[in-house]
């Protein structure tokens, strides 16, 4: 199963988020076994959600074949997290619903769509997909609590990470 090599479609674009607390980051992650995840993450265009690709190597099996769930699981939390961050939202994961209409085949290049669908006063509601050749395999939805910026920063901080710029992000009041 040789990796891919994810390149942007024409109307993605690379982005950068402030830090990696979780997210925002694209990860290719090597084992003595070789290559086990790869994912890369843009925005497009258009109307700014969050797309990429992900390719699954042969340490993320579950059944034969196929990508264990929570493997698929925690691509498919990175990417809406990373979705309400695009969008300006500090966010992380509370509640992550995940449908798998399809068992997620090893090897494949998968395409991974998140998008924010309601903005709430304390909350984003966040939705993706990772499907394949057309065909939606996995269908994930979550809340996510928006953060207030003293915690962001406390956070940054017990990392023993500089506090980084958050102008231009939209804290919960």
């Amino acid at each position: 199963m040789k990796p891919l090599d994810p390149q942007p479609e024409p109307d993605w674009e690379p982005f950068h988020l402030p830090f990696d607390i979780g997210s925002g980051r694209s990860m290719f992650v090597e084992t003595e076994a070789g290559p086990t995840i790869r994912m890369r993450f843009y925005r497009r265009r258009g109307d700014g959600a969050l797309v990429g690709h992900v390719w699954f190597g042969a340490a993320t099996f579950g059944p034969p074949g196929f990508v264990h769930g929570g493997v698929v699981s925690y691509v498919i939390d990175e990417a809406m997290g990373t979705a309400g961050w695009l969008a300006g939202y500090p966010v992380v994961a509370a509640n992550l619903n995940i449908d798998y209409l399809e068992m997620t085949p090893l090897g494949q290049n998968c395409r991974i769509e998140a998008t924010v669908d309601e903005i709430q006063r304390s909350k984003l509601i966040l939705g993706a997909t990772l499907s394949l050749d057309g065909r939606v395999l996995v269908r994930g939805s979550g809340v996510f609590p928006r953060m207030r910026r003293e915690r962001m920063e406390a956070l940054a901080l017990r990392m023993g990470k500089e506090v980084p710029d958050l102008d231009g992000f939209d804290f919960v009041p």
